[in-house]
């Protein structure tokens, strides 16, 4: 049987799954706890699995990314929500010369297993500064894969 659901529905539903089965998955980040839920796809979550595995995150992108990198290497499965991609970019630092080259570092004795979630668009958004898409930066790096839905 089929169904249709939104791609928010659907990242909801994952996170969900993902979250159910696996003790070690966090989800945090700008925004994971708001009554709106990031477009609807963390509503609840929090209610759902607690304030120690969906919690918010203060607006320091390069911090934020650093410690999903440090969660994931320690062992849990961390899922990180940045509002937009734009922004994001303050913590391609982060992503490129830790996350991405953990695992060449030490001889792929060890990975980052990190997910993070961002918006690459904002057609909504009046404002040249947040509508920008920077996706194809993020292809370019070893170790690094882009799932974009449109």
């Amino acid at each position: 049987m089929t169904r249709k659901i939104t791609y928010g529905e659907a990242i909801k539903e994952a996170l969900e799954v993902a979250m159910d089965s696996d003790d070690s998955v966090i989800c945090y980040g700008l925004g994971v706890d708001d009554p709106k839920g990031i477009f609807g796809t963390t509503l609840g979550l929090q209610e759902k699995f607690g304030q120690e595995r969906v919690f918010d995150m203060p607006t320091a992108e390069n911090a934020m990314t650093g410690i999903g990198i440090g969660a994931a290497i320690y062992g849990l499965r961390p899922i990180m929500v940045h509002q937009r991609l734009d922004f994001f970019l303050l913590a391609m630092d982060q992503l490129v010369n830790n996350a991405a080259k953990w695992h060449f570092m030490f001889g792929g004795q060890s990975c980052v297993p990190l997910t993070i979630i961002t918006k690459f668009t904002s057609m909504v958004c009046p404002y040249t500064r947040v509508k920008s898409s920077n996706a194809s930066n993020c292809t370019r790096c070893k170790r690094i894969v882009v799932i974009k839905y449109i």
